[in-house]
C-alpha cells in the first residue's frame, strides 16, 4: 500500500523519531523509526514523502 503526503511534523525522541505526514484528503498518518548510526531520516517539514506499508501491516481501530 502507498500514499502521497506532506511532513508535517518531524519528532526527535531518544531512540526514536515519529514523523507525522497528512494526505491532500486531510488524513494524517505517523510513521515511527528506529534511530541508529545507520539510519537517518534527513525528512524535514513540508517535504513531499511517500509512504509505504505492507497490506498485513494494518490494524483498523474502531473510534
Amino acid at each position: 500500500m502507498t500514499v502521497e503526503a506532506v511532513v508535517r511534523e518531524v519528532v526527535y525522541a531518544g531512540a526514536e523519531t515519529r514523523i507525522e505526514a497528512g494526505t491532500e484528503n486531510g488524513i494524517l498518518l505517523t510513521a515511527l523509526l528506529l534511530n541508529s548510526s545507520e539510519t537517518t531520516t534527513g525528512v524535514r517539514r513540508g517535504d513531499p514523502v511517500l509512504l509505504c506499508w505492507k497490506r498485513a501491516a494494518v490494524h483498523i481501530i474502531d473510534t
